[in-house]
């Protein structure tokens, strides 16, 4: 998956959180199965990003970063940007954390599809997991 997707899914996550806030909670540890699921911000991306009915794990690696480590990004964020709700229990501000996230990680830029960056960040991300693993 490259940035571009990333930055897709992260951006259609928002927009799905955002119109639809009763579909959004924070403590959902797994990827809704369908669009009428209620899933936590980790949860909505990885449906965006094709999954289904997994670990919220899945989104991560995909995205190349610790679950533990996207939330302090966002965590971090929201600080950043003064919002006035916790993004884990607003839908509102889980939204608008997300947009500034995928702006600041993955910024809108035209890239190829086999953009060597996005291969050498899936690349050192895979090496990683495969060395914590052995």
């Amino acid at each position: 998956m490259n940035t571009r997707d990333i930055r897709q899914s992260i951006l259609m996550a928002a927009d799905k959180i955002e119109r639809f806030p009763g579909c959004f909670s924070f403590t959902k540890i797994r990827i809704p199965d369908s669009t009428y699921g209620c899933g936590c911000a980790l949860g909505w991306i990885g449906y965006f990003m094709g999954l289904r009915g997994v670990s919220i794990a899945e989104t991560s690696i995909r995205m190349s970063i610790e679950d533990a480590e996207f939330y302090r990004r966002l965590t971090i964020i929201q600080g950043d940007v003064s919002l006035k709700d916790d993004w884990t229990l607003s839908a509102k501000s889980c939204a608008s954390t997300l947009r500034c996230y995928a702006d600041k990680y993955f910024p809108n830029v035209a890239t190829d599809d086999n953009d060597p960056s996005d291969v050498q960040m899936e690349s050192a991300f895979v090496k990683a997991l495969m060395e914590r693993a052995a």
